[in-house]
């Protein structure tokens, strides 16, 4: 979304994913859920940016309220799983995902899911409450707030856990699906009633637990085919290979993930090709039951000159933050981050304070 774009209601579903729903919910209903839950994850932030270049489109004050409502219910051999957001000039189905449990810690969903990508994208959802920091790491940024890399894709996502006989185990995910099209400066998830204008994202996710609490160590690989809508841009192929790491001992967290990224851009003029590699590093304290410090690094190198890249000039590439977390009470935080932006063509400070929550 754009900082100049303004709230606006909820529109009304279109006539295929209603009856989707319809369709859905009437065969759920052949069968007693075991659980559910209706869990509401509010948020509101107040931004100040400080040192914006006198041409800059970026709001100096932003004010922010958002709601992500998420929905899970279980039967015996099945799950569904739903969320939804509603923020600042957005409304829209984030997931919606069916799955069956296939033993041995194994389930199979269909659905727009959270593509395999990383750690950050399928640690964390849309509810901001749920992680330490406010922002997200710029290269996993959703595909709608300045993100370059495909983070949801519909179609099938498969996930399961083996454990090891000397301790720890590993951890899989794999995914196959329709995925975003490419806009004049942002990418577009493929809606869910028009899902031929999407193409195929694939990615696949291992990871491994050592025996010890805190621990994790990653690899990834995407491969996706983005649509252009607009007509300089036929087709964007990205190939994305990763790997991301956990550590923890007492109060300190740290975690990063490293991205390689390789993209040809298919067009009217020509095909054009270009790599660029991005990572971020975090690391958190917990200073008091109540209170954590943490600060992120995040660089991005080569993309000075990739046809890709220079299509997303709000796509942060470089970011040095810190910032404090306030338990305001089991189930509200406040949070306050100072960070220093670099964006295409400009840099600026910002100040950010957050109020976010989970209900029930």
């Amino acid at each position: 979304m754009r900082h100049s774009q303004r709230c606006v209601f909820l529109p009304p579903p279109r006539r295929g994913l209603r009856k989707t729903l319809i369709a859905l919910l009437g065969w759920l209903a052949l069968g007693a859920p075991v659980r559910a839950e209706f869990i509401l994850f509010p948020e509101f932030t107040l931004t100040n940016r400080q040192g914006l270049a006198s041409e800059s489109e970026t709001d100096k004050d932003d004010i922010a309220p958002a709601l992500d409502l998420f929905y899970t219910t279980e039967g015996k051999n099945w799950r569904l799983l739903g969320e939804f957001f509603v923020g600042e000039g957005e409304a829209e189905v984030e997931r919606l995902q069916l799955g069956w449990f296939t033993g041995a810690g194994n389930i199979f969903w269909l659905g727009k899911h959270h593509a395999p990508l990383g750690y950050w994208n399928t640690q964390y959802h849309h509810g901001r409450y749920l992680q330490t920091s406010i922002s997200r790491p710029s290269i996993v940024e959703y595909e709608d707030e300045e993100g370059i890399l495909p983070i949801h894709a519909t179609g099938l996502f498969w996930e399961g856990k083996h454990g090891l006989e000397r301790g720890g185990g590993l951890a899989y995910k794999l995914s196959a699906g329709a995925g975003p099209s490419l806009k004049t400066d942002e990418l577009e998830s493929a809606p869910l009633d028009h899902l031929s204008e999407g193409r195929l994202v694939a990615s696949a996710h291992l990871s491994y637990y050592p025996e010890a609490n805190g621990k994790e160590l990653g690899l990834f690989l995407q491969r996706a085919y983005v649509p252009g809508k607009v007509s300089s841009v036929e087709e964007v192929r990205l190939t994305t290979l990763g790997a991301h790491a956990q550590w923890q001992y007492d109060a300190l967290r740290l975690f990063g993930e490293l991205y390689w990224v390789h993209d040809r851009v298919q067009g009217a003029g020509g095909t054009q090709h270009g790599a660029f590699t991005s990572g971020y590093l975090q690391a958190e304290y917990g200073l008091h039951d109540d209170w954590t410090a943490y600060g992120r690094l995040e660089n991005t190198f080569g993309e000075s000159r990739d046809p890709y890249v220079e299509r997303f000039p709000h796509f942060v590439k470089k970011r040095s933050l810190a910032g404090l977390r306030y338990e305001l009470s089991d189930r509200q935080a406040l949070k306050l981050e100072l960070a220093n932006v670099h964006v295409q063509g400009d840099s600026y400070g910002q100040l950010s304070l957050q109020w976010s929550a989970v209900f029930p």
